[in-house]
Order: structure tokens, then sequence, then C-alpha cells
């Protein structure tokens, strides 16, 4: 998905893509980076404006709903895999990314004037804390250090992690936000979204095309559909998910009512 912006001339302006891969990693030793999301900033920019102008085109690439979904083979895990340098395989995937989309703006007609909207709600959820059972497992673990054992750090690691959870007050507040642009929907939710919820609420919503940006307006840990914590793996596990298990059915449904509140007015 991508929202294109320009000027009546003919200029371009600026370009949001939405992307639903999770970050790919690979970068120097020590080194803060925007992954592939600011190597794509970079590069649509080149593309669709080598000249520079001011002001300046902006190019910006936002993480679509990718909790559960990223472009590691773990059907060959564990298997020889190809190398890659430092931001080798990132560019890779910008590249690929931006082509496609430079490809498909040219099919595209630029609108002189849309309908704009936005709206907000407040929700409050449930932490997830860990029971008495697994509060005391977690101290015991604590208790009895193996500091040579890999396995002693990995269980240590969650073990403290349980403990911060207890503390956790009960619920917590979050602020999903919808953005109405003509035809076009925005969701905006504050977590790693698990990508069949976002293909619910783009399924569901009265828009004619719709996206999910995640990680908005902040970070609550992965957001599971209820059918994926009955399944178990990482995103589930305690302190990794953060959220009641029924958070995204909620989720869902606030959101509806705000996409109807926008296709109302």
């Amino acid at each position: 998905y991508f929202l294109s912006v320009e000027s009546k001339e003919g200029r371009p302006i600026a370009l949001l893509a939405n992307h639903w891969l999770h970050y790919v990693g690979g970068v120097g030793k020590g080194h803060i980076s925007a992954d592939y999301f600011g190597v794509f900033s970079k590069r649509i920019g080149q593309l669709l404006a080598p000249k520079e102008e001011d002001p300046p085109f902006v190019g910006i690439l936002s993480n679509g709903p990718s909790g559960d979904i990223n472009n590691n083979d773990y059907a060959n895990y564990g298997k020889k895999k190809k190398h890659y340098e430092p931001y080798e395989k990132m560019r890779l995937v910008a590249e690929d990314l931006a082509q496609e989309v430079l490809s498909v703006r040219k099919t595209i007609k630029h609108q002189d004037w849309v309908k704009l909207g936005a709206v907000q709600a407040e929700m409050t959820l449930r932490y997830r804390r860990p029971d008495a059972e697994g509060l005391k497992r977690a101290k015991g673990i604590l208790e009895n250090p193996k500091p040579d054992s890999r396995e002693y750090a990995k269980q240590a690691l969650f073990a403290r992690r349980a403990i911060d959870a207890a503390a956790f007050p009960e619920t917590f507040e979050i602020a999903p936000q919808v953005f109405r642009i003509g035809d076009l929907c925005i969701a905006a939710l504050p977590f790693e979204v698990f990508t069949e919820i976002g293909l619910e609420i783009e399924s569901k919503s009265p828009f004619a095309d719709t996206f999910t940006i995640e990680l908005a307006n902040g970070g609550n840990g992965y957001l599971p559909s209820p059918k994926q914590h009955k399944l178990g793996g990482y995103e589930t596990w305690l302190t990794v998910n953060r959220a009641e298990k029924g958070a995204s059915p909620k989720i869902v449904m606030k959101l509806m009512e705000l996409f109807s509140q926008l296709k109302n007015e």
C-alpha cells in the first residue's frame, strides 16, 4: 500500500508506503539503524525526485501488520544460509519494494481534492501478569543460577521479565486512531500486529482501501489473535505479549466504530 502526494504541476511532494514485513536486520556491530524502512525512504526519493528541490521530497515507509511475518527461511532453519554483508539484505528488500512502488505509481491517478477526516478513541485493556505459580517459578530460576548455561541465560531473561510484569498495574490505556483520505482509510495501533488481524481489519472496513500502521504512538508488545494464543509461540509469551489474550477482537470492534464514524461524516 502507498499514499502519493504531488503538486498540481506534477512535482512529487511525498510518499507514504506501508509494507507488511518485519524488520530485516543485519546492521553493523554497535550500529543503530532504521533498517529497510530508512533505506526505502531514501531510495524512493532518489527514484521519484532525483533533483534536489526546496522543499525536498519526503519518503516514508511504515510498519504494516507484520508481528508474525519476516523474510527468514525457517523451513530450512539450521541449514547453511547465504551470507549477507552488513546492510546488504535490507538494501535488497528496500530496492525491491521501491521498484514495485515506482511501477505501480505510474498507473495511478492523483486527485485534486479528497475528503479528509480523523478520529481517535481511548481504550482500556488489561495487562497480562504471571499467576502465583508462574511468579514462584521465575523466582526459583533466578535463585539457582547456572552461569555457563546458554539455556539458563534465556530462562533467566524471561524470569526477570515475569517478575517485572508482576508489578504492572491492572490496566493500561491505548488510543487507536483512524485517518481518512478520500476512499482510503488508515488505522494506527501501538502494537506489533499479527497479519491475520490486519487482514481482518481490511476485510471488515467500509472503505474501498484500508491499511494498518503498527507500532504507532507506542509499543505495547505483540498483538496475537486469540487463535494464535491457543497455538502458542514466541509472540504469545508473557512479557513479549503484554495485553490480555482477548485484546485483538476488542480493538477490531473499536476500529469498526471509528471507521463507521468517519464514513458517515
